[in-house]
């Protein structure tokens, strides 16, 4: 099961430096299992000017080996 207590600082941490990186992290509704991603196109491409949104969707802990 997800640890959503921690959620919350995650988050701020995320979007700590988002006016240097020009990406935050933000809840799309007021569940936090749901949250919005909206990053810039890369300098130097077809996409740069361009946002991005990236429905995040957190569904349980990943366990990495």
């Amino acid at each position: 099961m997800m640890d959503f207590g921690r959620l919350p600082k995650e988050l701020q941490e995320c979007n700590k430096d988002m006016q240097v990186s020009d990406i935050s992290v933000k809840p799309k509704s007021d569940s936090l299992s749901n949250l919005i991603d909206t990053i810039p196109g890369p300098v130097d491409s077809p996409y740069e000017g361009g946002s991005f949104l990236i429905d995040i969707v957190l569904t349980g802990i990943l366990h990495f080996v």
